[in-house]
């Protein structure tokens, strides 16, 4: 089953991996989507989980952390993926 990418919508168990992905391109848009999870951002930059995890740890992949929840914010993640960061 193949599914156009939705710039809205976030990536579901049901997309395939390439289609999540493209999803999550389109959807980086820090006034609608101001910030990803830890696995959505291992999906954007083509990593493990655990390897996203650890670079937010090291401070590698900026995050914010807000009790347990580890979260990106999409706006320093376009940022860094640019070479502007």
């Amino acid at each position: 089953m193949t599914t156009e990418p939705n710039p809205t919508v976030a990536p579901t168990a049901d997309m395939d991996v390439s289609t999540a992905v493209q999803s999550l391109y389109l959807s980086l848009d820090p006034a609608t989507r101001p910030t990803l999870s830890v696995d959505e951002t291992a999906l954007v930059l083509g990593i493990g989980r655990a390897s996203a995890y650890e670079g937010g740890r090291r401070g590698e992949i900026p995050s914010i952390r807000i009790g347990r929840l580890l979260r990106v914010p999409t706006a320093a993640l376009v940022r860094m993926l640019s070479g502007n960061a």
